[in-house]
C-alpha cells in the first residue's frame, strides 16, 4: 500500500492542477485486484495509474490535454537513477553559474557577491517596483528578508527587463485570462523568461529520451512557481522542498504582489523532489509496459 507519506513524493512531484492524492485514491480503489482493468479517461497528472499499477491492475489512460499523457507516462515510468543524476550534473554543468548570474546581489551585511532567493514585487497599475529580498548568505550567515537601497532597486528592475537569447514559446493566452498579458510569455518577468529558456536550452542537449523527459516533467512543474502568477503572500520557501502547493485552476492571473524566484534554485528543489518520487515509482512499479492501442 502507497502511506500518507509517501503520499508527497508522488502527488506532490509536480504542479498539474487539479492533481488526486495516491493515498487518497488508494482507499477508493481498496477492492481493485491484480488483472482488472481500470478505464481512467481524464488521466490528468497520473496518480490514479499510479495507484492501480501499485495494486497490479491494468489501466486505459486517455485525456483530451497531450500534457495530460506526457506527464502520466514520465511519472509511471521507472528509470536508472545514476543516469537521472549524471543528466542533471551535465544541466548544471551547462547552466547553472550563467543563470545564477542572472540574480547576483551584495550582502547587506558582508558586501559579498550572494544570489538572491526571491524577490518580492508589487505590480502596481503604473510601475513595477521590487520592494524587498529574501537572502541567504553563505559567508555571513545572513539569512532574512531585507529592504533595497535604491541603487539595488534600480539594478534589479534593470535585470528583470533583461531579454532571452535563446527560444520562448510565444503563443497567445486562450481559455481563462484574467490578465492584461496577451501571451503567455508576459505572464514571466525578462529575467526569469531569459533563466528558462536557458534552463530548456541546456536540457535539450540530453542524449538520454527518458532522462530527457523526466528534466521536461521538473521544468514543466515549476513553471508556476516561477511565473507572476505565484503570490507574494504564499510561502517564499514553499518550493524548498521540492514540493510545493499545486496549481488550483487552469486560468491565468498577475497577482499586485508577486514573487521573482531564483529559477536555479527552484530547478534544483524541484529535482530532488522528483528524484524522491522516481525513487518511490522504482519501488512499487517493478514491471511496466506501455502500449499505445487497446489491441495490445
Amino acid at each position: 500500500m502507497i502511506n500518507s507519506i509517501d503520499f508527497n513524493s508522488i502527488y506532490r512531484s509536480h504542479l498539474y492542477w487539479d492533481r488526486k492524492d495516491t493515498f487518497g485514491l488508494g482507499k477508493i480503489f481498496k477492492d481493485l485486484k491484480a488483472g482488472d482493468i481500470l478505464l481512467d479517461p481524464f488521466c490528468g497528472g497520473g496518480t490514479p495509474i499510479v495507484a492501480a499499477l501499485q495494486r497490479g491492475a491494468r489501466v486505459i489512460a486517455s485525456d483530451i490535454n497531450p500534457m495530460a499523457l506526457f506527464l502520466s507516462r514520465v511519472l509511471i515510468s521507472p528509470v536508472a537513477l545514476f543516469a537521472l543524476k549524471e543528466a542533471f550534473k551535465k544541466v548544471e554543468n551547462y547552466t547553472a553559474r550563467s543563470i545564477l548570474e542572472n540574480y547576483s546581489i551584495l550582502c547587506p551585511k558582508c558586501g559579498k557577491k550572494i544570489y538572491f532567493n526571491y524577490l518580492k514585487w508589487n505590480n502596481d497599475a503604473l510601475k513595477r517596483v521590487p520592494e524587498s529580498v529574501y537572502l541567504s548568505c553563505h559567508h555571513c550567515g545572513l539569512n532574512k528578508q531585507v529592504s533595497l537601497s535604491k541603487e539595488e532597486i534600480t539594478r534589479q528592475i534593470h535585470l528583470s527587463n533583461i531579454e532571452p537569447k535563446h527560444w520562448f514559446p510565444t503563443d497567445p493566452i486562450c481559455g481563462r485570462n484574467r490578465t492584461a498579458a496577451k501571451y503567455f510569455c508576459e505572464l514571466f518577468t525578462g529575467r526569469n523568461l531569459t533563466s528558462l529558456s536557458i534552463l530548456h536550452n541546456s536540457i535539450e542537449k540530453i542524449s538520454s529520451v527518458r532522462c530527457r523527459d523526466i528534466l521536461h516533467y521538473v521544468f514543466t512543474g515549476m513553471l508556476f512557481d516561477c511565473s507572476l502568477m505565484q503570490n507574494s503572500l504564499t510561502n517564499p520557501l514553499s518550493s524548498s522542498s521540492g514540493l510545493s502547493g499545486g496549481w488550483l485552476s487552469p486560468g491565468f492571473y498577475i497577482h499586485q504582489a508577486s514573487q521573482e524566484k531564483n529559477i536555479w534554485k527552484v530547478f534544483v528543489n524541484r529535482f530532488k523532489g522528483v528524484l524522491r518520487c522516481k525513487i518511490k515509482i522504482n519501488s512499487i512499479i517493478d514491471c511496466l509496459r506501455i502500449s499505445g492501442s487497446i489491441e495490445d
